[in-house]
C-alpha cells in the first residue's frame, strides 16, 4: 500500500524544516544535549544527501528558513543571552556556505528575496537581499508587498486532543470498538483526502505506548506502527507526524524518520 523510507540519526530529532519552492526537500536537525552538539541531515526526493552534519560552531546554531535548497542559519553572537543573529547561506546540493552576513538578522523570504534586517534609530530597517549571492539589492521600510504566491509545500499538521478534550469520547468508542483499547490518553488527529492518520498514547503499567495509526472511511486498517515505549506519562506526542505534498512524515524512537508516500483508497 505505502512506499516507506526509514532514516536514521546520531541524536533525538529536534526539529524538521521544509524547502517551501523546492518539492520534498527536508532539512533534519538533531540535538544532543550530553554531546552539546547540533547536527544537521537533508533529504531531498527520498535520498540522503548529507548525514549528521557538524558544523564548527557546534552548539549555538540555527535555522531560519530552507529555500531553494539552501540552508540559512543564524548564530547567537552572545550565548549568555540568545537572541538569534547573523546569516549563514549554505547551498545543501553543493555542500558548502555560499555567504555569510553577520551584521543583519532574518525576517522574512519571497521567491526573489530573503528580507533581513537592523536596528537603526529604534527602528528596523530592511534589507533585500539576492539568495544565492547576500547581494542587497535595495533598503526600505516596509514589506507589506512581499509576495509568496509560487510556493509549492503542502502541509497538514494534526490536531491534538487530549482526555479533557471535547471531542475526545469520539476517539475513546472508536479506540474500544476496533482495537479493543480502554486506555487511550492522547490522540493527534489528521486527515488526508479519503485516509484518516491517527499518533495515540495507550497507558500500560508504568508507561505508554506510542503508535502510528492510519486507516480509510471502509474503517481499514492500512497501516499500524509503534513510535515509541516510554515510562514518562507527562511525555506528549505534539507534531508526532506530519503531511507535504502527499508524504507522511513522522518520528520513531526519537531519532528515525519514516517518510510515507501516501496512496488515496
Amino acid at each position: 500500500m505505502l512506499n516507506l523510507q526509514t532514516f536514521t540519526f546520531k541524536a533525538p530529532i529536534f526539529k524538521i524544516y521544509f524547502d517551501e519552492f523546492l518539492p520534498h526537500f527536508y532539512v533534519v536537525e538533531t540535538r544532543s544535549h550530553e554531546a552539546f552538539e547540533a547536527r544537521f541531515s537533508v533529504i531531498y526526493q527520498n535520498q540522503l544527501l548529507i548525514h549528521d552534519k557538524l558544523f564548527p560552531e557546534t552548539w549555538w546554531l540555527g535555522i531560519s528558513v530552507v529555500c531553494k535548497g539552501i540552508i540559512f542559519f543564524y548564530t547567537y553572537p552572545q550565548p549568555e543571552k540568545p537572541q538569534p543573529q547573523g546569516i549563514i547561506a549554505f547551498d545543501a546540493q553543493q555542500q558548502k556556505i555560499l555567504w555569510e552576513n553577520y551584521t543583519l538578522t532574518y525576517e522574512d523570504f519571497t521567491e526573489q528575496y530573503l528580507i533581513a534586517f537592523h536596528i537603526e534609530n529604534g527602528k528596523k530597517k530592511y534589507h533585500f537581499l539576492q539568495i544565492e549571492t547576500g547581494e542587497v539589492l535595495k533598503i526600505g521600510e516596509q514589506t507589506n508587498f512581499l509576495n509568496k504566491k509560487n510556493v509549492i509545500l503542502e502541509k497538514v499538521m494534526p490536531l491534538h486532543y487530549e482526555r479533557d478534550s471535547f471531542f475526545f469520547h469520539f476517539f475513546i468508542d472508536f479506540f474500544k470498538k476496533r482495537l479493543n483499547l480502554h486506555n487511550v490518553s492522547k490522540v493527534d488527529y489528521a486527515e488526508w483526502q479519503n485516509l484518516i492518520i491517527m499518533a495515540y498514547a495507550v497507558e500500560q503499567n508504568t508507561s505508554q505506548i506510542y503508535k502510528l495509526l492510519i486507516i480509510n472511511q471502509a474503517n481499514e486498517i492500512l497501516w499500524h506502527d509503534i513510535l515509541a515505549n516510554t515510562q514518562d506519562r507527562q511525555e506528549l506526542i505534539i507534531d508526532t507526524f506530519q503531511i507535504i505534498n502527499s508524504y507522511l512524515l513522522y518520528i520513531k524512537n526519537k531519532r528515525e524518520l519514516v517518510v510515507l508516500h501516501l496512496k488515496s483508497y
